[in-house]
Formats: structure tokens, C-alpha cells, sequence
């Protein structure tokens, strides 16, 4: 289940902006509807729906648009392309202040009772960072992180321990 997803230097988006499905405390907010909310835990409840609204060349398509690359680009950059391409990533034209700079791509999501942040920084010639955390309860730890080539995947990530030797700049 979605809980966040954010973006940074992609698109419309020059600084980082977050998409949350969140529900605020109901006994604050004016109108939400307890039937769109469900609780994760104690601590979390999401809403079931929500709408981007907004004036016209706002960024809502490049919303969807973020979304879609970050799905397509874990899905398939290490099978649909070659080590010489380009990563077809199109970083915030409008200022000087993002040139050079990576794009940033962060999930959260829910699965199994666990909650998981993964997320990834990259330019159009390879991946600067990486990484992968999970909270089991209140506490969040970390499965790996990856600084270009360079991994740290601990020991209780099994499936992550020839990560290194498998995986491209």
C-alpha cells in the first residue's frame, strides 16, 4: 500500500514534493470521511482515495509522469538497457541551482505489516545513491544503501549479498 511517494529536480519539480496518503487526525480535519480511512497500525492510518487537483500546467501529469519513471527505471533499467546509455531521466530546466545536480526518486509503502522507504538519487549517467530501509514496528532500520558503486547491505538482507556484483553504474 502507498503511504508517500517523493520527487526532486524532475520534471516541474525543483525542490523535493511529497504525494502522502497520510490521513490527518480526524478530530481535527473538517469534512474527511471516516469511510476513506483505514488504520495500518496505532500509529498510521491512510485514506483509501485521493485527488491531484490543481490549475493547468501545475505538475499533476508530472506527477504521474515521476511515478511511471520510477516504477519503469526499478523494473527495468538492468534488463531493457546497456551499460553505455543514457538514463532517460529530464531533470528541472528552469534554474541554474539543479544543474549537475541528481534527480531524487522515495517511495514508502506498506507490505506484510512491515513499512518500507526505498528511494534513489541519479543523473544521466549513473545511479549516486541508493537505498532501502524498513520499520518493523517504531524503529527504522536499514537493509542497504549504496553510494555509486559502493554497497553497504547488511547481513539480515540475504537477498541484497551479491547486490554489488550484479549491479551496473
Amino acid at each position: 500500500m502507498l503511504i508517500e511517494f517523493s520527487v526532486g529536480n524532475y520534471l516541474s519539480f525543483k525542490e523535493k514534493v511529497t504525494f502522502s496518503m497520510v490521513a490527518t487526525d480526524l478530530r481535527e480535519a473538517t469534512g474527511l470521511d471516516e469511510n476513506n480511512v483505514f488504520k495500518i497500525d496505532d500509529e498510521l492510518s491512510l485514506v483509501k482515495s485521493a485527488a491531484v487537483y490543481g490549475a493547468n500546467a501545475s505538475g499533476k501529469s508530472n506527477l504521474i509522469k515521476a511515478i511511471n519513471f520510477m516504477r519503469w527505471f526499478v523494473l527495468n533499467s538492468s534488463s531493457r538497457t546497456q551499460i553505455t546509455d543514457e538514463i532517460n531521466v529530464d531533470e528541472f530546466r528552469l534554474s541554474t541551482e539543479t544543474i549537475n545536480k541528481p534527480s531524487f526518486f522515495e517511495i514508502v509503502f506498506s507490505l506484510n505489516k512491515k513499512i518500507y522507504r526505498y528511494g534513489f538519487e541519479l543523473n544521466k549517467k549513473q545511479v549516486i545513491s541508493e537505498w532501502l530501509f524498513y520499520t518493523p514496528k517504531i524503529q527504522e532500520n536499514k537493509y542497504f544503501e549504496r553510494d555509486k558503486q559502493k554497497f553497504n547491505v547488511l547481513k539480515r538482507f540475504s537477498e541484497g549479498q551479491l547486490l554489488e556484483s550484479k549491479t551496473r553504474p
